[in-house]
């Protein structure tokens, strides 16, 4: 073979290459999707009735997790996903729930170690929070969030790949929550909680099509307003709740510190 013809052999390979390289990163790119619904049963383990929670500022909400796998038909979500100790000798408190609670929550944690890998510092795979994920807040569904009443948050992995959640020690999502206010602009109405702590090297992972549910508490108000959740760079679909107008107001003010009106507010709480 000549020169000539290996070098045109050699463009149509290389050429070929970089159509089958562009297909596969297009493939992975990012999009900002979103289920417009989904035929989920999601079953709560809660044994009492539910209330709403009721904010006057802008505080903090925990998104843990309260499932992660395969889509089901039925899920059953864990209200109490943190593994507490019992209480104190002597405290009266509901044995029967408490002991519930507890395998319930252990049963969770189980099941979060399944999707535990080990990783190193230049662990490549993407993230929730910079990748494709479609997200959908379920309205039609109530569930327990501890003592109070909360909507599903389904988190679907859209990427070509596995993903990554965050450290195996941290078992919650960092979410924000947003509502359009009086002049028609989406503004957070909870705090900004980002997860501290120090890097380790096991990972808790979510396959390509795994689900991850959370929940956003069912907040109570004078003011009816559109709702919506948003992980990274992808938001959820929009929908109606009531909020107190005030939880648009930081609790901090310019310099980071609590505005003097908040810690009047939690004195009297």
């Amino acid at each position: 073979m000549t020169c000539n013809k290996l070098f045109k052999s050699s463009k149509g390979t290389l050429f070929t290459l970089i159509i089958l390289q562009f297909i596969l990163i297009s493939s992975c790119t990012y999009h900002r999707g979103n289920i417009e619904k989904t035929e989920i049963v999601i079953i709560d383990t809660i044994s009492y009735d539910l209330k709403n929670i009721e904010k006057d500022w802008r505080e903090w909400e925990n998104f843990e997790i309260q499932y992660i796998g395969t889509i089901n038909d039925s899920i059953y979500t864990i209200p109490f996903p943190d593994i507490n100790p019992p209480p104190p000798p002597g405290t009266v408190y509901d044995s029967i729930n408490f002991k519930n609670d507890y395998y319930r929550a252990l049963g969770l944690s189980k099941q979060i170690e399944k999707f535990i890998i080990k990783t190193n510092f230049e662990y490549d795979k993407g993230t929730i929070y910079s990748d494709s994920i479609d997200l959908f807040v379920d309205t039609n569904f109530v569930i327990g969030k501890y003592e109070f009443s909360a909507y599903p948050i389904i988190i679907k992995n859209s990427y070509c790949d596995t993903i990554r959640v965050g450290y195996s020690y941290q078992r919650r999502i960092r979410g924000m929550l947003e509502a359009i206010d009086s002049t028609g602009n989406w503004r957070p109405i909870i705090e900004d909680r980002e997860i501290h702590g120090l890097p380790v090297n096991q990972e808790i992972v979510l396959p390509k099509d795994g689900i991850i549910i959370s929940s956003v508490y069912v907040y109570s108000g004078d003011y009816k307003t559109q709702l919506r959740f948003r992980v990274g760079k992808s938001y959820s679909n929009s929908f109606y709740s009531t909020i107190n107008y005030n939880q648009f107001e930081s609790i901090f003010d310019e310099n980071g510190e609590y505005k003097e009106k908040y810690l009047e507010y939690r004195k009297r709480k």
